[in-house]
């Protein structure tokens, strides 16, 4: 089983034909008024575009409905089903949002800006934004420094234990 498109299904045709039909039948489709002639759905929820596995790897969130031709009986355990989907598409949509929020900071950290649609880096790979003001320190001011630091989370250390 595969997609189907208009080019493939006579949608107007299975309308008539469910219109038509002495049997139960049940039809899930995204809402359109080719459908309108079978009534208001009995229920609508939303689902991933495509046929990925699971509704996972892309596609927008589409609303899916259902049209029957009888009145299905719904136990608490088919309810708590349902409710559970809703659950499942809303951490989708938030895996979704977090997803689009890390590669908006990614880029940012790289220098994109979103206004010009290009980084802030030259052509040498480094920044150009302005190097870091203050007083630059020699080798051995830098050595000693190590020297003190070491020397102090040593103590630290000792201290603690």
């Amino acid at each position: 089983m595969g997609a189907y498109s208009d080019r493939t299904v006579d949608h107007r045709g299975l309308v008539k034909l469910l219109l038509e039909a002495d049997y139960h039948w049940c039809l899930s489709e995204r809402d359109n008024p080719i459908y309108h002639p079978l009534g208001e759905p009995i229920a609508r929820h939303w689902v991933r575009k495509g046929m990925s596995p699971l509704g996972h790897g892309g596609g927008k969130w589409v609303e899916e409905c259902l049209w029957t031709s009888y009145q299905p009986v719904l136990d608490s355990e088919a309810m708590s089903d349902i409710k559970g989907s809703k659950l499942l598409e809303a951490l989708y949509q938030q895996i979704e949002d977090a997803k689009s929020a890390i590669r908006a900071i990614t880029l940012a950290q790289r220098g994109f800006d979103p206004g010009t649609g290009s980084t802030t880096k030259v052509a040498s790979g480094k920044s150009s934004a302005p190097k870091r003001k203050g007083p630059e320190w020699s080798k051995a001011k830098r050595k000693a420094h190590s020297v003190k630091m070491k020397a102090l989370w040593a103590k630290r250390k000792k201290g603690k234990t």
